[in-house]
């Protein structure tokens, strides 16, 4: 292997370091009508070369029957492909720096029919000095040429090939390079082996356009140009389908044309030369055959396989199974299912029929799936627990296994198939896993298991007793892992499902009261808390008294007030509202000294400290007092100067005086602004006489009062 990779490495290294220049090309036309024409020039060159760059531009020249020049076509340099470097056999290792550019050069020329048609061509130095099968290489040039037909009034289309030529051939390698092309007219092809054409030389580097006709270039002796390199069996060609075929036998770079030419009703039209070097090299073996390894398969008879191949092109799989003949596959990864579990030897080739195929075998182990799972069974409540585990899988008697309870449980671990009981220590949820090891397979499968508290029935009240009607409040304080059901019993023949009722007692009496709580998942139990000691509802007074009247004047604020007889063991308080108060009194006559709104309660109490309250209420209405005097004298000397009325108890107050024609001279709200006997108190002095007055008032009772009279003015 090391030896054929310095080969390898060598030829490699001889391409890159002396070649040079261009590999070939090719020039073809189509017509697309009214004369026009276009041509298309590929040309080949060695991407490490450091001569012969593409043209910028490619000067095509044209010429006539007679060979003479027409004109010469620049085109533009177009675009620039690296052709692949894969090649058919898989076998290949395609070397590293062998490269190879084509650049297409497209123009559109009119060229109307004329005698002896026409001849474009294209030429450039140089060839590879490296060539084999041709003496001095280094200074023969290339000719890429096409003609047209004469008088071409039917705009014939020349032969394009279909597919790039190969850059690597290898050596000892059969050979099948499809060289085929299309014609658009429906023309006959027919495909030879042909003369590279010469043009272009080391003294004529620059791109120029000869006329015809156009020398072959040479072959060395041994070769030709049907025999264009060593091979066993010889290169040939398909006349008609354009295959190559042939076996290369030693290395090398051998120059070589392809010709396809068109006949219309046996008459030559076209020749498209293709004109091309082949690189011959060593090839070495580079598929590794694997499949991945598998020490059992425990899905099923459903097996699949992970082909781990390197550079494999056809796979053929047999899967071992003798019970059948159609255990076979070419796919790449397949899968395969087995009429039985057991060992097979599984084989994979590659490659078979290549010269580099390549086999590997491994053996596979076929169990159905190993299914891990268990059940068990005791109590889940925490005082009374030694749970039971025990394998719920179809398993030999070869299976092992492996409990794993954790740290809180009195087994920590079990290589049983039947543990020990097992007990936790503190309630919880657990989670436990067994894993179980069958036929080389294994499986783990873990569930949690949940330890209880037993309920525990308990509540409080805040008070014991009370007073008819009694509302007590049960706070709940009972205890249980799972949800509760409750159950209350009042003693007084009625019951509650809330877990803190309020209930209310109405009769008096003394109550027992008990609490049953019960569960019905996890740990099902039941409690009951009886309360220590007895509700007491003790019986309650009844109060009641009346009042006479309940609304009185300022001027008489007396009212009487009568209660209800006293049971025995029972006390009578009687609460005036103004801070009076009179005890285990029937009957009472009371004076208030102050207008207003006043509670009178009346509590009474009995033995048991219970109590009863009825409250009325009183209204001390106040009184308004208006005084209005009958004259006044606004003459300057300080006694009686202005007239104002006294007003006692108003809300609201309005104060209006007229002349004896009815016309207003004063107007105020103000009840301590009285009139100064001038028009509205600050105009003209108003004349002696009887002027008229009017009086509004809100008074403290919400109720209005109107007053009206005359005035006496004397100055």
């Amino acid at each position: 292997m090391k030896k054929l990779t310095l080969i390898l490495l060598l030829s490699v290294v001889s391409f890159t370091a002396k070649s040079a220049h261009l590999v070939g090309g090719e020039i073809t036309y189509q017509c697309v009508g009214n004369n026009n024409y276009i041509i298309t020039l590929k040309v080949y060159r060695d991407c490490n070369s450091s001569g012969a760059q593409f043209d910028p531009q490619a000067k095509i020249g044209i010429f006539n029957g007679n060979n003479v020049k027409l004109q010469d076509v620049f085109v533009n340099l177009g675009p620039i492909i690296q052709l692949p470097t894969t090649v058919a056999n898989p076998c290949l290792i395609v070397p590293p720096n062998v490269c190879t550019e084509m650049a297409t050069y497209t123009t559109t020329v009119n060229l109307p029919p004329a005698i002896g048609g026409y001849h474009i061509t294209y030429q450039r130095c140089c060839r590879n000095g490296t060539i084999t099968n041709i003496p001095n290489p280094g200074t023969w040039g290339n000719t890429y040429t096409i003609s047209i037909p004469s008088m071409d009034n039917n705009c014939n289309s020349a032969p394009a090939y279909v597919s790039n030529p190969p850059i690597i051939l290898c050596m000892n390698d059969s050979l099948y390079i499809n060289s085929s092309a299309t014609e658009s007219d429906g023309d006959s092809l027919f495909y030879e082996l042909c003369d590279p054409l010469h043009g272009g030389s080391q003294n004529d580097p620059a791109p120029n356009a000869f006329p015809p006709p156009y020398s072959s270039v040479p072959f060395g002796p041994g070769y030709s140009a049907t025999n264009p390199l060593n091979a066993n069996p010889a290169i040939q060609i398909n006349p008609v389908t354009g295959i190559i075929t042939g076996k290369p036998n030693q290395v090398g770079q051998f120059v070589f044309a392809i010709c396809v030419s068109e006949y219309r009703n046996g008459v030559l039209l076209s020749t498209t030369r293709r004109d091309y070097q082949f690189n011959v090299t060593n090839c070495m073996s580079n598929v590794s055959t694997q499949i991945l390894p598998q020490s059992s398969n425990c899905s099923g008879r459903t097996v699949s396989f992970a082909n781990q191949t390197i550079n494999g092109s056809n796979f053929h799989w047999d899967f071992g199974d003798a019970n059948t003949s159609s255990d076979t596959s070419n796919q790449q990864n397949p899968s395969y299912t087995y009429n039985d579990t057991g060992t097979y030897i599984v084989k994979l080739i590659v490659n078979r029929g290549w010269p580099c195929t390549d086999s590997s075998e491994i053996e596979v182990k076929v169990y159905y799936p190993v299914v891990s799972k268990y059940q068990w069974s005791g109590d889940q409540c925490f005082d009374a627990q030694n749970i039971q585990f025990y394998p719920d899988a179809n398993l030999s008697g070869n299976a092992s296994y492996f409990w794993y309870f954790g740290n809180n449980a009195n087994v920590t671990q079990s290589t049983d198939s039947l543990p020990p009981p097992v007990s936790f220590n503190a309630p919880g949820t657990y989670y436990v896993t067994l894993q179980v090891t069958d036929f080389g397979c294994t499986d783990i499968y873990g569930d949690s298991i949940t330890i209880y508290e037993r309920p525990n029935a308990s509540f409080f009240v805040e008070d014991q007793v009370g007073c008819a009607p009694f509302t007590v409040e049960f706070a709940d304080s009972s205890k249980g892992s799972t949800a509760i059901t409750y159950v209350w019993d009042f003693g007084d023949g009625t019951t509650s499902n809330d877990p803190s009722p309020i209930h209310t007692y109405v009769n008096p009496g003394t109550y027992a009261v008990s609490l049953l709580v019960y569960t019905e998942t996890g740990c099902i139990d039941s409690s009951i808390y009886e309360l220590p000691g007895n509700i007491t509802v003790n019986p309650s007074p009844q109060s009641g008294f009346t009042i006479n009247p309940q609304e009185v004047s300022i001027y008489e604020p007396r009212v009487e007030v009568i209660t209800n007889p006293l049971k025995p063991g029972e006390n009578g308080i009687l609460l005036m509202g103004d801070g009076l108060q009179y005890n285990n009194q029937s009957s009472v006559l009371h004076l208030y000294s102050d207008t207003g709104n006043f509670d009178v309660k009346y509590v009474v109490i009995n033995q048991y400290n219970c109590t009863d309250t009825v409250v009325k209420r009183v209204r001390v209405k106040p009184e308004t007092n208006i005084f209005v005097p009958n004259a006044f004298t606004p003459n300057g000397d300080g006694l009686n100067e202005v007239f104002i009325p006294e007003i006692s108890g108003a809300l609201e107050y309005e104060f209006v005086i007229f002349n004896r024609w009815g016309g207003e001279v004063f107007r105020t709200y103000n009840p301590n602004e009285g009139w100064n006997g001038n028009d509205f108190n600050t105009g003209a002095n108003s004349p002696d006489g009887v002027y008229t007055f009017v009086i509004n008032v809100k008074d403290l009772n919400q109720e209005f009062i109107t007053k009206k009279g005359t005035i006496q003015l004397l100055r």
